[in-house]
């Protein structure tokens, strides 16, 4: 089996400029850290130790559609608050991290998802289109990682939303045939990111994906 490869660094592209186991690992180390992983495709992360999850798909990815009724979409929600609530995902301007992981069979897509690092990048724009692009996100920034088992991208941008700056981060991964795609989204204000930054730093450079 090839070495896990743990994700990180990102590349300032500069200028203008969310989807997403459930398997809570408990024992996957010591008492200082919550994990997260979906064992089948190879997906793990390491949260903080006061962090919660919340399971929100129990599909398997990984499995043969042909014979696995369970097959499908795996997807947990994770919160950052002092206060925890399933209802945090659904806030426009979060004022701590919360965000989703996701392990997604392509076929689950209505129309099958282009192998393509702009089809990855479009999952962080609700229309579809180019971050790269967009003329309302800025603080750009954006590096591509082909690890040979996978390949995807690192995205973190800011955006206006109803007057309120948020500051998104974004990894997204194809496996090397293109079966599944893997995403993990951390989002909150600006002022948030910017006081949890070693925390959510911490969270997107332990997103490891495991060949399989």
């Amino acid at each position: 089996m090839t070495r896990p490869a743990t994700l990180w660094g990102v590349t300032t592209v500069g200028g203008r400029l969310a989807v997403l186991a459930i398997v809570l690992v408990a024992a996957c180390g010591g008492p200082d850290n919550t994990y997260v992983s979906e064992k089948g495709s190879g997906l793990f992360l390491r949260l903080p130790p006061d962090w919660t999850v919340y399971p929100l798909e129990s599909g398997k990815p990984a499995s043969d559609p042909t014979t696995d009724a369970d097959f499908g979409v795996w997807r947990v929600l994770i919160d950052g608050d002092h206060h925890p609530d399933r209802a945090h995902g659904e806030e426009l301007a979060p004022g701590a991290p919360v965000g989703t992981v996701q392990v997604v069979p392509r076929v689950a897509f209505s129309t099958p998802l282009p192998l393509a690092q702009g089809a990855l990048r479009s999952l962080f724009m609700p229309d579809g289109s180019d971050p790269l692009e967009a003329l309302d996100l800025t603080d750009i920034e954006y590096h591509e990682i082909d690890l040979g088992h996978h390949w995807g991208n690192r995205l973190i941008a800011t955006v206006d939303r109803g007057g309120v700056k948020i500051r998104i981060a974004q990894l997204a991964f194809f496996d090397r045939g293109g079966k599944r795609l893997h995403v993990a989204l951390i989002q909150c204000t600006v002022e948030c990111f910017r006081q949890h930054k070693r925390e959510i730093d911490g969270v997107l450079d332990s997103f490891t994906l495991e060949d399989r």
